[in-house]
């Protein structure tokens, strides 16, 4: 998968772009962003505008209210102490295209389909299969949101998120900044430059397209954490110890395996990618907080339930992993995920487990849809009431990675067979409790108390416990044709 494509960052001319897309958000200051505040407000919409977040690839770890160092989340950070930080925050899946399906549509993998086993290449063209699209098949968010009276609109930086894969189903507007010919305004020049590319397109939106007597669903998709970690200068500056050298730049999804075999990714390696990692964090973060200053400036932040999460995190040498793909590890799986609303205190920490899928019967119950949840007869639990987090009774989450990866594919060649046998395979892993299992189709099992090893480093020999989530595992996929192994 490649990243930040388009005209704002291809990615073999990025020194002729590179001061249009990235370091001009490092020019921005906050009496800049207030600057921008003189606009018309918008009337309140009667319901709450709903305004959801997804920074691509962000590990839950790299952010400061999670423990993180470096003070690289300013902006996510003051969100999640205006309202709620949901401490076991999950994806469904450790990739972006199964991830992003179980956000808008509530289910998992295996229902709705959008995994590796549903990708298609013809003529060197990718596609998802016809049984696997959206429409007429799954409900989306943007959807259900749009029969309650919302103005749907999305703006993703992330080409499998859009019309590739039918996600941008139920949007009254989705703009993919990676296919610029499809765009409706103008690219940035002048004084535009100064903001980021999503922001400029958002400021666009609310002048030439708001309809003000609607209330706002907004998605957007930050694909900066992205391989490959090429902050812009100030970040890099900030915090990357010496000049970092380039061949961290060229390490990409596509080829780290083969770095990694050659003996290119050592611990050096590691240490400088974790700094450009961080580096990468900032810069998204501060673009998250440049949108919510463009929310306050219009005068729509007070009455908007605002959600920032990711849809997967990132491998950077653990369990000898870069990228995320062929692996369940927590690296991948835990996402942060913060929210602030009009009703809800600040402050609040919820620890108990929850899912990406969880958020569309949330927007739903902050949106009064409550009548469309129970005809969709959605799965997930809302995470939010009227105040702060919900009760979530106890349960156990599940996750899935199917095997067909196409960098695994083109790799092959160049690969040592172990290495392709150790990768491609299917995955599946339960969380119940602190217990944690992942079991994969050729019969392997690790099994880790997260109580005790968040990291996943020992593990266990229980065999009761195993059989006790073999068991989950098996009443969930044995009969779901996702490769299950004895299935």
């Amino acid at each position: 998968m490649r990243r930040r494509a388009g005209p704002a960052r291809r990615p073999r001319a990025r020194a002729a772009t590179r001061l249009r897309r990235r370091d001009a958000l490092a020019l921005l200051s906050a009496p800049l962003l207030g600057a921008c505040a003189k606009r018309a407000a918008v009337p309140a919409a009667r319901r709450p505008h709903i305004v959801l977040l997804l920074v691509d690839a962000l590990r839950q770890d790299s952010v400061g209210c999670y423990g993180g160092e470096g003070g690289a989340t300013a902006a996510i950070d003051r969100i999640a102490a205006e309202g709620v930080r949901f401490a076991n925050a999950y994806a469904n899946a450790p990739w972006t295209l199964p991830s992003h399906a179980s956000l808008f549509t509530g289910l998992p993998p295996e229902a709705h389909g959008q995994t590796h086993a549903a990708v298609e290449e013809s003529d060197g063209r990718i596609g998802i299969a016809a049984g696997a699209r959206l429409p007429g098949r799954c409900a989306t968010m943007a959807a259900a949101l749009k029969e309650l009276g919302y103005q749907t609109v999305g703006i993703s930086q992330n080409p499998w998120v859009g019309a590739l894969s039918s996600q941008d189903h139920g949007f009254d507007y989705f703009w993919e900044l990676a296919r610029p010919a499809g765009l409706p305004f103008p690219d940035q020049q002048g004084d535009d430059l100064r903001f980021h590319r999503v922001t400029y397109f958002f400021r666009k939106f609310l002048e030439l397209r708001r309809a003000p007597d609607r209330p706002l669903f907004l998605f957007v998709n930050y694909i900066a954490c992205h391989l490959p970690y090429d902050p812009p200068e100030l970040y890099r500056q900030r915090f990357v110890q010496g000049p970092a050298p380039r061949r961290l730049a060229e390490v990409e999804s596509g080829n780290w395996l083969v770095k990694q075999e050659r003996g290119e990714l050592d611990d050096g390696a590691v240490a400088g990618l974790e700094e450009l990692y961080l580096a990468e964090t900032a810069y998204a973060d501060a673009a998250v907080g440049e949108l919510r200053a463009e929310l306050e400036a219009a005068r729509l932040l007070d009455d908007t339930l605002l959600i920032v999460t990711s849809d997967h995190g990132e491998c950077i040498g653990h369990h000898g992993f870069f990228d995320h793909q062929f692996n369940l590890y927590e690296d991948l799986l835990r996402v942060p995920l913060v929210a602030r609303g009009p009703a809800l205190a600040p402050g609040a920490v919820c620890a108990d487990l929850v899912q990406l899928s969880d958020l569309f019967p949330t927007v739903l119950g902050a949106a009064g849809g409550e009548a469309i949840r129970a005809r969709l007869r959605l799965p997930g639990a809302p995470v939010l009431d009227a105040g702060g987090p919900a009760r979530i009774p106890a349960r156990p989450l599940f996750f899935m990675f199917r095997r067909g990866s196409r960098v695994l594919a083109k790799l092959k060649s160049a690969l040592a067979p172990a290495t392709c046998a150790r990768l491609d395979r299917d995955l599946f892993a339960v969380r119940d409790g602190a217990m944690k299992l992942i079991l994969a189709s050729d019969g392997e099992a690790e099994l880790y108390d997260l109580g005790s090893d968040a990291r996943e480093e020992r593990k266990l020999a229980l065999p009761e416990k195993e059989a006790a989530l073999r068991a989950l595992l098996a009443a969930r996929y044995a009969r779901a044709d996702v490769g299950f192994p004895g299935a």
